[in-house]
């Protein structure tokens, strides 16, 4: 009797173990660097492909500071309310402009991409990201990625 009640326990300790977790939208465990490998890592940026969307983090300080979803449509999904998207517009506006005035027009950049060289970046609401070049504070280049595709997709320089 104490023999089938062991097996008993020990039947009943490996099923609660072995429970299935199921990730859902906002869970950290999904883009947990233990279970997912990042699609495109860039500095402080990472973008995983999960379940057929896209997640993109954005890391401050060892820690996930914001969260946006993109579906393979390129519909948008902000997980938290610390970022505002970009519209994706023409980039040839930004060349020559002083980095303060975007600032002051779309707020702080929503990460900085660069390894050793500050270099400023935003996301748009349709998954890209535009980043900058400086030289002085003024934009000298603009680069636009495909978050989706993890390709450039448009370069313009002065």
């Amino acid at each position: 009797m104490k023999k089938v009640f062991i097996l008993l326990l020990i039947i009943l300790l490996t099923f609660c173990g072995c429970r299935i977790h199921k990730n859902t939208v906002g869970d950290d465990s999904m883009i947990s660097h233990n279970t997912v490998n990042p699609y495109i890592s860039l500095n402080s940026l990472n973008v995983y492909k999960v379940k057929g969307n896209f997640i993109v983090s954005i890391y401050m300080n060892n820690s996930i500071s914001n969260i946006v979803e993109f579906s393979c449509s390129r519909k948008s999904k902000i997980l938290n309310n610390d970022i505002k998207l970009l519209a994706d517009v023409d980039i040839d506006q930004y060349l020559g402009m002083n980095m303060d005035q975007i600032i002051y027009k779309y707020g702080q950049p929503h990460t900085d991409i660069g390894s050793g060289f500050y270099i400023p970046a935003y996301i748009t609401e349709n998954g890209y990201l535009i980043y900058f070049k400086l030289s002085d504070n003024i934009i000298f280049e603009v680069i636009k990625m495909d978050l989706l595709n993890n390709m450039v997709v448009e370069t313009k320089e002065q």
